[in-house]
């Protein structure tokens, strides 16, 4: 694996390059004036303590310089931030402004729920213009812009040095495939104690599911004019393969037993198996490594979601990140925007905010960042450079596309707890996923 990227390499993971030194007049460095006296605006996001510190510090900046403008923080975890979102939205009181992410958008985007940002990119009130095209693509749904990226990253595998070391197996290649990741973590098996194993299981998450079908030359669903259709992408086959390499990695005791992985599904990264040494591996997204490089004393580090066994195979490595969106019903749709727009060009706003999620989009704020990237920071962008000209964005998903992808993780644990099959699980969840997308 490549270790030359230097911290001013960061910049080129998005492939935009900097024309001249950072400009203090640039559109979202100066204060906002709002088009009222006294606004109110809803602020909602997802994330742990560190996070939400971090969001009201943010919030409380924009507040001193923009003090008619009062924002009211509304946060939680990542699976209670959806539950109350999509009842909110349900009922008509969404908040103003929305963290996003890509695996929703098409659910509120085709139900009217997001505003439409075209018009205020195109007349500057939302400034894209050291965005690259690819990045500004990812937060589109059709034709229209309705997410902005605060920071993109891809599946990876974080994995912990000193343990690989000491069981004497090599580390893993960026260019390692699907049987490399099934021989590593055979030969950490055979070298470590027996209560510690190789990797979580991670046979249902769609970090590793969605890259290994993408490198199929499938998506998730498919796909007619840039939209979603009510119908699942990819054939069986490739659902069997997948969940029979992790089955076999199961029943040689190289992942946990289903009851154990399950223990540790929803806790926080310094509570994870991971930090806590129970395993060598752990696949996540990419923008989770500086998390868990801060909850462990052992260093670790970050490779690529394993390449396809056909040297003919696609990558597969397919980009996500975090995206703010505006509400459809907000009665303050400029004052979003001007929130938006300092949120992804403030300097102040850059060096708190740190690549959170990646790397920011604006090649401006890049610059801003790069001499305050710590190592992990520097390991994701190495990644993510290499993967920079395959990778591609999350494709659409239907309406009912994200209910339709829960119900793979249930008819998985029936796997694990060996209470089906791998063909009769896949065989289950075909048919289900076929009732919720054509109910």
């Amino acid at each position: 694996m490549s270790k030359n990227l230097s911290r001013r390499s960061f910049l080129k993971v998005t492939g935009g390059s900097i024309a001249g030194a950072v400009l203090s007049g640039l559109p979202g460095l100066s204060h906002i004036t709002s088009a009222q006296d006294d606004v109110t605006l809803r602020l909602a996001w997802w994330g742990g303590d560190a996070r939400h510190a971090m969001y009201n510090q943010l919030a409380d900046l924009f507040q001193e310089g923009n003090p008619t403008i009062t924002l009211e923080r509304e946060f939680a975890g990542w699976g209670p931030y959806w539950e109350k979102l999509a009842i909110d939205t349900a009922g008509e009181n969404a908040p103003d402004i929305i963290h996003m992410h890509q695996v929703y958008l098409s659910d509120y985007a085709s139900r009217g729920a997001l505003m439409d940002l075209t018009p205020l990119v195109e007349s500057g009130d939302i400034d894209l213009s050291h965005f690259a095209q690819g990045i500004i693509d990812t937060g589109k749904w059709g034709d229209a812009i309705y997410m902005i990226t605060l920071g993109n990253s891809a599946p990876g595998i974080h994995y912990n040095t000193v343990m690989f070391k000491e069981a004497g197996v090599a580390i893993p290649e960026y260019s390692w495939t699907w049987d490399n990741f099934k021989e590593t973590a055979l030969a950490l098996r055979e070298a470590l104690p027996e209560d510690v194993y190789a990797v979580n299981d991670s046979g249902a998450w769609l970090g590793t599911l969605e890259t290994f079908i993408r490198q199929k030359g499938y998506f998730l669903f498919e796909q007619e004019d840039g939209k979603a259709l009510d119908k699942l992408g990819f054939p069986k086959d490739i659902l069997i393969e997948h969940w029979a390499m992790w089955d076999e990695l199961r029943q040689a005791n190289a992942i946990p037993s289903a009851a154990l992985n399950a223990e540790f599904s929803n806790v926080s990264h310094p509570d994870s198996m991971l930090a806590k040494k129970m395993v060598a591996m752990h696949p996540m997204s990419g923008n989770q490594h500086k998390l868990f490089q801060v909850a462990m004393d052992d260093a670790i580090d970050l490779t690529t979601i394993p390449r396809s066994n056909d040297p003919d195979g696609l990558a597969g490595d397919v980009v996500g990140g975090a995206y703010l969106s505006m509400s459809a019903s907000t009665e303050n749709p400029q004052d979003v925007a001007a929130f938006i727009n300092w949120m992804i060009n403030n300097e102040a706003v850059a060096k708190i905010y740190n690549a959170e999620h990646g790397p920011p989009g604006s090649s401006v704020m890049q610059e801003v960042i790069a001499d305050q990237l710590d190592p992990a920071d520097v390991r994701l962008a190495e990644m993510m450079s290499y993967i920079g000209s395959t990778a591609s964005p999350e494709a659409p998903r239907p309406a009912n596309g994200t209910e339709a992808l829960n119900a793979i993780q249930l008819f998985y644990d029936q796997v694990a707890f060996g209470q089906l099959s791998v063909e009769q699980a896949v065989d289950s969840f075909f048919d289900e996923a076929d009732f919720i997308l054509t109910s």
